[in-house]
């Protein structure tokens, strides 16, 4: 399933944007936001009629842009309760709810999804909070996901849900996956087409793999001390730039194996004492290197999951993220103002004038070298598929509305991560958009090397740079 075409139910579409009214709306703004583009891509290119989509809308946002003829409900105050109370007179089987807000319970929302014989899909697997962590670790929000498949019978079929899905975590996992089967036949490493990712990866000898999310769209316009700029949602950006880094618990535990206990049944995230926005880390692309920040994301979460199911194989995992330059001047101004936050913000469409967006994944192998594979969408090319936006917003939605048709592609395979989508029936699903995705040997350069530090240990160079 390339397109909705066939699709006879309701796309429901809960939240504008991660954490709206968070900041005063600008007026480049409104228009950029997810449900937006979402609506655009999704009745311009794949065939959805609007009148299969229902928005639930804050009021700020009511009529205050075009939706086509999307049907809309006003949605105060978003609850557990508030938001089943909304969606219940419309939501049937087969419809999908697709939920844009974090800091909903996505497990409940699935299951409540599932007892009414409809799908689920989420772009987040965590609940994120401004607040301290008193405690270095906790468990994932992928554990509870985890614990809750081991308690379904084996045979029952649900309806799919998906969670964690969007570009990254999303694509980048998908990315990740490919790269390694790739990687692995480059090397002649699976001759008989038979072997897992995880079997590919130990036959690699794989010791760090480098979710790359990297924007280099530049703005026409001055980046102004009080206003924080960025291409997508900046409330996501901040909330998960000054929380604690996070790496999955298996690849610390050799570094700290007095100071640490944990659940061997359960994946762990282990809280660093920086911030990611503290943690710079660079990976290279075939764009050249990639510096960014280490910041959190569930992707490397649920690809320790797949990659170590015996716990005896844990290569670095970790993302970096190099945000646009208006971003990065906002994250100065930030620090500058002592981790005030700015009084508004502005997602950047109109006033960008030239860039890309690339997403992809680095394999870094001692014995093999170096590989990537990922799609990049330049400015230009996402105003050919949506006028107004810009080509992260665009990538963003394509990934989203690639996972809603992947429950549909398989209506019954129950709750899933990213790892469990056919990456071959994504690329098709993209190619007319993004092209395939580039899957190349990297060339040796000192760029590649120097992510393992001098002391050889990939971990403790991050750790200390």
């Amino acid at each position: 399933m390339r397109s909705f075409s066939d699709y006879k139910g309701i796309l429901h579409i809960v939240g504008y944007s991660p954490y709206e009214g968070r900041y005063p709306i600008h007026e480049d703004t409104i228009e950029c936001e997810v449900a937006t583009i979402l609506v655009e891509v999704a009745t311009r290119h794949l065939a959805l009629p609007p009148s299969q989509i229902r928005l639930y809308i804050p009021p700020h946002v009511h009529n205050s842009t075009n939706h086509g003829s999307a049907q809309q409900t006003i949605l105060k105050d978003p609850t557990l309760t508030t938001v089943q109370q909304a969606l219940s007179p419309h939501f049937s089987s087969g419809d999908v709810l697709l939920n844009l807000l974090p800091g909903l319970d996505s497990m409940h929302f699935a299951q409540w999804c599932t007892e009414r014989g409809g799908h689920f899909l989420c772009t987040s697997f965590e609940h994120f909070s401004s607040e301290p962590r008193e405690d270095c670790y906790t468990e994932s929000l992928v554990g509870a996901y985890e614990r809750y498949l081991q308690e379904q019978p084996k045979t029952l079929s649900l309806p799919s849900s998906l969670f964690a899905f969007g570009t990254a975590p999303g694509l980048t996992n998908l990315y990740a996956l490919q790269a390694i089967r790739d990687f692995a036949a480059s090397c002649q490493l699976d001759e008989a087409l038979t072997d897992s990712p995880a079997q590919l990866a130990r036959k690699l000898h794989l010791e760090g793999i480098l979710l790359t999310d990297r924007d280099t769209q530049e703005s026409k316009s001055a980046v102004f001390e009080n206003i924080f700029s960025n291409t997508y949602s900046v409330s996501t950006l901040l909330s998960e730039a000054v929380m604690n880094a996070e790496l999955p618990l298996p690849q610390l535990s050799k570094l700290f194996p007095s100071s640490l206990s944990f659940s061997p049944d359960f994946p762990l995230h282990f809280h660093l004492p920086q911030m990611g926005l503290e943690l710079v880390a660079q990976a290279e692309t075939p764009l050249g290197p990639c510096k960014g920040h280490l910041i959190r994301s569930d992707e490397a979460l649920s690809l320790s999951i797949a990659l170590n199911r015996d716990k005896s194989f844990s290569p670095f995992l970790g993302r970096i993220t190099q945000p646009c330059p208006a971003a990065q001047k906002s994250f100065e101004h930030l620090k500058a103002r002592e981790y005030q936050e700015q009084e508004s913000a502005e997602i950047l469409c109109k006033k960008l004038s030239s860039g890309q967006s690339e997403i992809g994944a680095q394999l870094i192998s001692r014995k093999y070298g170096s590989w990537w594979c990922g799609h990049s969408l330049s400015l230009e090319q996402a105003r050919e598929i949506v006028p107004f936006a810009n080509a992260t917003l665009v990538q963003n939605a394509l990934a989203i509305l690639g996972g809603v048709l992947a429950c549909l592609r398989e209506p019954s395979r129950g709750f899933m991560l990213p790892e469990n989508i056919d990456p071959q029936k994504t690329w098709d699903y993209l190619e007319p958009f993004l092209g395939r995705p580039q899957s190349v040997l990297l060339k040796e350069s000192k760029e590649t090397r120097a992510v393992y530090g001098d002391d050889g240990e990939i971990l403790s160079f991050l750790l200390n740079s």
